[in-house]
């Protein structure tokens, strides 16, 4: 990728993480990486499509964001991993609310979680997702859950995809991170019961 378009992703990315999408101007992006209003257009077919580019950049942080302070590598404590995803999936939320919106919210640009042929799956726009799902297959396989694979995925991302929006908005920010971690715990137990 060339420096320009890079500039003009970071820039888009750093507008919308401070303004919010519905207020993206190529023109004012243009302006802040020191191009003419038409240089956005040499590297994006159109807004759509920089906006495209933009998300699949974002989902790069969510990736990284989901995984933070996790070895995902070791699932000797698998509960713990998963417990720790899913604070991560909310503080994601909370710390990059606009992001959060472009993602799951407002996502015209990016397709990412979608269920197929009774299996629950995703383009790869999403990285998180893929961490996410290998974290349950795993917890479903040490527990010998009985439910599916898809009814779990999609109960505990649904749960904390909830929560995540809750904490996106800022008027509703007062749960404390000590309660979400009891709530996300509880709903862990519902699969995975306290040996």
């Amino acid at each position: 990728m060339n420096q320009t378009k890079l500039r003009l992703i970071t820039a888009g990315m750093e507008f919308i993480q401070k303004n919010g999408v519905e207020n993206l101007s190529l023109r004012e992006i243009a302006k802040q990486c020191g191009v003419t209003h038409a240089g956005p257009y040499k590297h994006f077919k159109n807004k759509d499509d920089f906006l495209k580019q933009v998300a699949e950049r974002i989902s790069l942080v969510f990736g990284s964001y989901l995984i933070r302070n996790i070895d995902i590598s070791n699932h000797s404590d698998i509960k713990k991993v998963l417990l720790q995803m899913g604070e991560n999936f909310i503080f994601f939320a909370r710390d990059y609310p606009n992001f959060f919106d472009v993602l799951f919210v407002n996502n015209r640009w990016s397709d990412n979680v979608y269920i197929s042929e009774g299996k629950m799956d995703s383009t790869g726009a999403i990285p998180g997702f893929e961490h996410f799902k290998n974290v349950i297959i795993f917890l479903k396989e040490k527990y010998d859950i009985k439910a599916s694979e898809t009814d779990i995925i999609l109960h505990l991302w649904s749960y904390i995809f909830g929560l995540a929006l809750i904490m996106s908005h800022k008027d509703l920010d007062g749960l404390s991170e000590k309660k979400l971690k009891e709530n996300i715990k509880t709903f862990i137990s519902i699969y995975v019961k306290e040996s």
